[in-house]
């Protein structure tokens, strides 16, 4: 199954020469929507364009795989930044793998090269890897070039002259053979974030009754760092954890230069324990990158993963959000939100809830006593009882007082009644408009699976704009959305 994810590119859509640029206009205050078909027996791959004005929207591809007309598994990625530099975790062995798609927006070829560092810092494996003018290429890390071997853990940088565009995935074979995708930040080692010494916050948590979180860290710098990754309960009571045998409420990380460090957390009895994760650097020293893979188990099998980055707060916040269905029945869709007052002060989040053509559905105001975490779906909202269904459309939250954190998780219920969650970034409103064209350095249609590209602008502007797809040879490609 993961071949069809990242397959060989299809010679016979070659001919395929007419660009299909498939367009968009996102309303004030308003969003987009587009999945493609995914219909055809065969798997499309290759690279996304998007090109809008004034401004580049907000932007994220949801991928989704189905087996025999089931959904198996979803995975959202956001658009990605152009880099000459980038780092990710990087997992191999006991039936996970790490997928990256690497693309060139540039017209002339350029040579990738690329290096593995383990765990605890040692150099495992370097090459280089070729890329045509605006070709794109997708590979797990045991398929050349990379050919990693046995089992690792740890990173794998990759440096370019040019500017590259990279995305990366982590795929889990559960206990029932069958293909699970989790999103896997990507770390621009050019940006001023990689060199941040800010406190970060994973606003959500759940771990007992059939959820595990794992907590990945990442050293974006070429020196060791050190800090702590601090449990707590929804009202900031501190939360006991047992990780590597070791039982408290906050652990110790240190992590050498340019690898990687991995914290299992999990909890006695038969109950699920919730709330908010800090991290905490060190003293002068900078914050790693850090995923949550928040999954979950059903009678022995793992039905879902969804990996969900640290984020820093911010006073004005804006996503995407979804509902569908009966609630608990297979085709149901929830959003759920979790929204994190990590400071001692009290916080009083109001909210904002929009359709995509950017009218006003809904609006209230969340609680925040200081140190508190809450999390809710987005029909118990105060307010937003009354949202019909289905729905799709833009959630903003702002406070006034204490910068918050937000995270979103699209909670649906697939076609056997399986529950399956992905995750939904949020975007600050404070971020730099950019003129620059996005870039989804992947996408998969057919033969089981689908994407579907969500945009917005993150300060509510209006724009509008096309999707443009090409075949990782660079040549253009139709893509039929729906």
């Amino acid at each position: 199954m993961r071949q069809r994810f990242f397959p060989a590119i299809a010679v016979f859509l070659a001919a395929t020469a007419a660009l299909n640029a498939q367009s968009f206009n996102i309303p004030p205050n308003g969003g987009a929507s587009l999945t493609t078909a995914g219909d055809q027996p065969w798997t499309n791959s290759g690279q996304v364009r998007v090109v809008a004005s004034p401004t580049t929207p907000a932007g994220m591809a949801v991928f989704g795989f189905r087996v025999n007309g089931t959904l198996a598994a979803e995975a959202t990625v956001p658009a990605s930044p152009m880099t000459r530099s980038a780092r990710i975790y990087a997992e191999f062995g006991n039936q996970v793998n790490t997928g990256l798609a690497v693309a060139n927006p540039g017209n002339q070829p350029v040579d990738v090269s690329f290096s593995f560092v383990s765990a605890d810092g040692s150099q495992n494996r370097q090459g280089m890897l070729p890329l045509g003018a605006n070709g794109q290429t997708a590979r797990f890390i045991d398929q050349e070039p990379f050919s990693i071997t046995g089992t690792f853990v740890g990173t794998l940088t990759l440096t370019a002259p040019t500017p590259i565009v990279v995305v990366a995935l982590r795929g889990l074979t559960n206990e029932r053979s069958e293909f699970r995708i989790t999103t896997v930040p990507v770390i621009d080692l050019t940006s001023s974030a990689a060199t941040s010494t800010a406190a970060a916050v994973f606003p959500h948590f759940a771990v007992g009754g059939g959820w595990t979180t794992q907590i990945v860290l990442v050293n974006p710098s070429d020196n060791a760092i050190s800090g702590t990754v601090s449990f707590f309960d929804s009202t900031g009571q501190a939360s006991s954890m047992t990780v590597a045998s070791v039982t408290d409420s906050t652990f110790p990380y240190s992590i050498p230069a340019r690898a990687s460090s991995k914290l299992v957390a999990s909890v006695a009895g038969t109950g699920t324990a919730t709330g908010f994760i800090r991290l905490t650097p060190a003293s002068g020293n900078i914050a790693p990158s850090a995923i949550a893979i928040l999954s979950y188990k059903e009678n022995g099998v793992t039905l879902t993963e969804a990996g969900v980055a640290a984020v820093a707060p911010a006073s004005a916040l804006r996503m995407y959000v979804e509902t569908s269905g009966t609630t608990g029945q297979p085709g149901n869709i929830r959003t759920g939100v979790a929204i994190a007052n990590t400071s001692a002060s009290f916080a009083f989040a109001s909210y904002e809830l929009r359709n995509l053509s950017g009218d006003v559905v809904a609006s209230g105001a969340v609680p925040l006593p200081g140190n508190f975490q809450a999390a809710l779906f987005l029909d118990e909202l105060p307010g937003a009882s009354s949202v019909p269904r289905p729905f799709q459309g833009i959630l903003r939250l702002t406070t006034l007082t204490q910068p918050i954190s937000m995270l979103g998780l699209r909670a649906r219920y697939n076609e056997r009644g399986e529950f399956l969650i992905t995750s939904l970034p949020t975007v600050p409103v404070s971020t730099p408009a950019v003129t620059q064209p996005g870039i989804f350095p992947h996408f998969a249609d057919g033969l089981g699976y689908t994407t579907q590209f969500i945009f917005f602008g993150a300060s509510g502007e209006a724009t509008s704009g096309s999707l443009n797809a090409y075949l990782g040879t660079g040549d253009p490609i139709v893509l039929p959305a729906r």
